[in-house]
């Protein structure tokens, strides 16, 4: 049973069956099994290889606007994204109080920020301390920013298109309140 060729006895004492003399088939199932597995490893080869055509192109992105990238610890970390929620925070005040626009911008457990538009729409910006990355959720979808700059030029990158932060950020803010907003990082 657990033999790879089944079937009666063919001539000269060979097993399984035969297309003329002594040359044994496959059973059918195992020719199935085998391509199921080949067909499983190359769908495997197939991602893998996005995954890293994907990866080399982030890192292509990342590598075009800046050529040093400072290491942050904890703290710095800390400091310099309460500093761009800060920014975040004055850039569309200031919006807010130059225009009629009906914008509510209001600070929860100090590391999120929410913005919501005269629509009822809303445009969340919170940091992600373990990952020391910033994330923005807004009706486009959601976006995470890494660090990629330095305490002297600050910058924020998309993981996924290598989007700067604040222009990303105006982008999107500009869609949901139908009216052009400019972002800006403001130390």
């Amino acid at each position: 049973m657990g033999s790879a060729f089944s079937g009666a006895t063919g001539g000269g004492g060979t097993f399984g069956r035969t297309r003329g003399p002594r040359i044994p088939q496959p059973r059918r199932d195992i020719v199935a099994q085998r391509r199921q597995v080949l067909d499983t490893i190359k769908r495997i080869f197939i991602s893998l290889k996005v995954i890293a055509d994907y990866s080399m192109a982030d890192i292509k992105n990342m590598n075009k606007t800046t050529q040093v990238v400072e290491t942050l610890s904890d703290s710095s970390f800390h400091a310099i994204a309460e500093k761009t929620l800060k920014a975040i925070e004055m850039s569309l005040e200031e919006a807010f109080q130059e225009s009629d626009l009906d914008l509510d911008i209001a600070r929860q457990g100090g590391n999120v920020v929410n913005i919501q538009f005269e629509d009822k729409s809303v445009i969340v910006v919170n940091t992600q301390a373990p990952l020391q990355e910033i994330w923005v959720a807004a009706k486009e979808g959601g976006f995470h920013y890494r660090w990629a700059g330095t305490l002297a030029a600050p910058l924020w990158l998309d993981t996924k298109s290598g989007a700067e932060l604040f222009s990303e950020l105006s982008r999107l803010a500009s869609q949901q309140a139908k009216t052009p907003l400019q972002v800006v990082y403001c130390p």
